[in-house]
């Protein structure tokens, strides 16, 4: 599969216009403020929303206001009179995004490719363990620690 390097805002409006086609996206994830359910040099697939429908666990792609696409996790749902609110965070930050517009989200990531392994994040388990993930609260930074020294740890010995 050939492999193009974009630029974020080249590459937020290409992610935009495939979604909004009905087609999926595949992309090497950037940093690591979902970790440790997605790493970084992961590879995220990502489809339109329509096709899955939303509820707390999933993890989705949508656009902050500068342009920068960000991939993170449901927390909750709130339906308001003015429309649905979307709080998200990423499971490896202490604190929410803040509230994101409905019109901001371009795609929900359904799997996550690490090495040859394929783990499906659009059932119930992954969603169900993101969400019990983000309930640890601070004790997740200890555990995140832990994770990184034992992970290093590891690499070492192999």
């Amino acid at each position: 599969m050939p492999v193009i390097h974009l630029q974020a805002e080249p590459f937020a409006g290409l992610a935009a216009e495939i979604l909004q086609d009905g087609r999926r996206l595949r992309f090497t994830a950037p940093g690591h403020s979902m970790a440790p359910f997605v790493r970084h040099d992961d590879i995220l697939e990502v489809a339109p929303i329509q096709e899955y429908g939303l509820r707390p666990g999933d993890i989705l792609l949508y656009r902050r206001p500068n342009s920068r696409l960000i991939a993170h996790r449901v927390v909750r749902l709130v339906r308001r009179q003015g429309g649905l609110q979307i709080h998200t965070q990423g499971d490896a930050l202490a604190r929410e995004d803040g509230r994101i517009a409905p019109e901001q989200v371009l795609g929900q990531v359904v799997a996550v490719q690490r090495g040859e392994r394929i783990i499906r994040m659009n059932s119930w388990a992954p969603r169900l363990a993101g969400l019990l993930w983000l309930r640890l609260g601070r004790g997740r930074a200890l555990l995140l620690r832990g994770w990184r020294l034992l992970s290093a740890d590891f690499r070492r010995l192999h």
